[in-house]
Protein backbone atom coordinates (compact mmCIF):
# COMPACT_ATOMS: atom_id res chain seq x y z
CA UNK A 1 0.00 0.00 0.00
CA UNK A 2 1.68 3.50 -1.16
CA UNK A 3 2.29 6.20 1.09
CA UNK A 4 -0.80 8.11 -0.49
CA UNK A 5 -3.69 5.47 -0.09
CA UNK A 6 -1.76 4.68 3.54
CA UNK A 7 -2.83 8.00 4.98
CA UNK A 8 -6.26 8.53 2.98
CA UNK A 9 -7.08 5.41 4.91
CA UNK A 10 -5.99 6.94 8.01
CA UNK A 11 -8.07 10.58 7.18
CA UNK A 12 -11.14 8.07 7.12
CA UNK A 13 -10.76 6.47 10.15
CA UNK A 14 -10.18 9.95 11.88
CA UNK A 15 -13.79 10.85 10.22
CA UNK A 16 -15.29 8.36 10.52
CA UNK A 17 -14.02 8.36 14.62
CA UNK A 18 -14.68 12.25 15.03
CA UNK A 19 -18.31 11.72 13.43
CA UNK A 20 -19.50 8.81 15.29
CA UNK A 21 -18.07 10.26 18.55
CA UNK A 22 -19.36 13.76 17.98
CA UNK A 23 -22.54 11.89 17.32
CA UNK A 24 -22.72 9.31 20.08
CA UNK A 25 -20.91 11.63 23.33
CA UNK A 26 -21.77 15.64 21.93
CA UNK A 27 -25.48 15.58 19.92
CA UNK A 28 -27.24 12.52 21.16
CA UNK A 29 -27.12 13.42 24.48
CA UNK A 30 -27.95 17.13 23.65
CA UNK A 31 -30.87 15.87 22.32
CA UNK A 32 -32.55 15.41 25.76
CA UNK A 33 -31.40 18.63 27.37
CA UNK A 34 -33.08 22.29 26.42
CA UNK A 35 -33.36 23.67 23.06
CA UNK A 36 -30.50 26.21 23.32
CA UNK A 37 -27.80 23.14 24.45
CA UNK A 38 -29.00 21.19 21.66
CA UNK A 39 -28.52 23.76 19.37
CA UNK A 40 -24.95 24.49 20.44
CA UNK A 41 -24.15 20.72 20.38
CA UNK A 42 -25.42 20.55 16.41
CA UNK A 43 -23.11 23.82 15.49
CA UNK A 44 -20.18 22.49 17.31
CA UNK A 45 -20.65 19.33 15.41
CA UNK A 46 -21.58 21.36 12.23
CA UNK A 47 -17.99 23.31 12.58
CA UNK A 48 -16.41 20.02 13.68
CA UNK A 49 -17.69 18.39 10.18
CA UNK A 50 -16.68 21.77 8.35
CA UNK A 51 -13.22 21.32 9.60
CA UNK A 52 -12.97 17.63 8.81
CA UNK A 53 -13.93 18.33 5.21
CA UNK A 54 -10.92 21.10 5.22
CA UNK A 55 -8.56 18.76 6.32
CA UNK A 56 -9.74 16.06 3.61
CA UNK A 57 -9.35 18.78 0.90
CA UNK A 58 -5.93 19.05 2.05
CA UNK A 59 -5.83 22.01 4.19
CA UNK A 60 -2.76 21.93 6.57
CA UNK A 61 -4.29 24.47 9.06
CA UNK A 62 -7.53 22.86 9.33
CA UNK A 63 -5.19 19.68 10.68
CA UNK A 64 -3.69 21.49 12.89
CA UNK A 65 -6.81 23.19 14.57
CA UNK A 66 -8.34 19.76 14.47
CA UNK A 67 -5.21 18.66 16.74
CA UNK A 68 -5.49 21.31 18.79
CA UNK A 69 -9.30 21.06 19.57
CA UNK A 70 -8.38 17.13 20.43
CA UNK A 71 -5.86 17.79 22.45
CA UNK A 72 -7.72 20.43 24.75
CA UNK A 73 -10.89 18.57 24.80
CA UNK A 74 -8.68 15.97 26.07
CA UNK A 75 -6.83 17.54 28.63
CA UNK A 76 -10.71 18.53 29.82
CA UNK A 77 -12.03 14.84 29.96
CA UNK A 78 -8.82 13.98 32.18
CA UNK A 79 -9.46 16.57 34.62
CA UNK A 80 -13.39 15.34 34.28
CA UNK A 81 -11.77 11.76 34.67
CA UNK A 82 -9.45 12.32 37.87
CA UNK A 83 -12.03 14.37 39.60
CA UNK A 84 -14.87 11.97 39.27
CA UNK A 85 -14.37 8.92 36.65
CA UNK A 86 -17.15 8.51 34.24
CA UNK A 87 -17.24 5.50 31.75
CA UNK A 88 -18.38 7.75 28.89
CA UNK A 89 -15.95 10.50 29.96
CA UNK A 90 -12.92 7.67 29.65
CA UNK A 91 -14.58 6.77 25.98
CA UNK A 92 -15.01 9.86 24.96
CA UNK A 93 -10.92 10.84 26.04
CA UNK A 94 -10.29 7.52 24.29
CA UNK A 95 -11.66 8.72 21.16
CA UNK A 96 -10.30 11.92 20.85
CA UNK A 97 -6.83 10.69 22.35
CA UNK A 98 -6.48 7.87 19.29
CA UNK A 99 -7.94 10.91 16.61
CA UNK A 100 -5.51 13.08 17.55
CA UNK A 101 -2.62 10.31 17.48
CA UNK A 102 -3.55 9.24 14.26
CA UNK A 103 -3.77 12.91 12.36
CA UNK A 104 0.08 13.61 14.10
CA UNK A 105 2.37 10.56 14.28
CA UNK A 106 2.01 8.64 10.65
CA UNK A 107 3.74 10.81 7.95
CA UNK A 108 1.53 9.03 5.40
CA UNK A 109 -1.50 11.46 6.58
CA UNK A 110 0.68 14.56 5.77
CA UNK A 111 1.63 13.04 2.25
CA UNK A 112 -2.04 12.46 1.63
CA UNK A 113 -3.12 15.62 2.76
CA UNK A 114 -0.04 17.11 0.58
CA UNK A 115 -1.42 14.46 -2.80
CA UNK A 116 -4.90 16.84 -2.15
CA UNK A 117 -3.46 19.96 -2.23
CA UNK A 118 -1.48 19.21 -5.36
CA UNK A 119 -4.40 17.68 -6.76
CA UNK A 120 -6.53 20.87 -6.08
CA UNK A 121 -3.92 23.15 -7.49
CA UNK A 122 -3.91 21.09 -10.47
CA UNK A 123 -7.84 21.40 -10.85
CA UNK A 124 -7.76 24.63 -11.05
Amino acid sequence: MSQVNRGRCLVLAIIAITVVGGLVFGVLPAASESIPFFTGAVLAFCVVAALLYAMWRGQPWARWFLIAIYVVGLAFRLALIVRAPHVLDIARATQQFVAALLLTAPPSVGVFLAAQRNQQSNSR
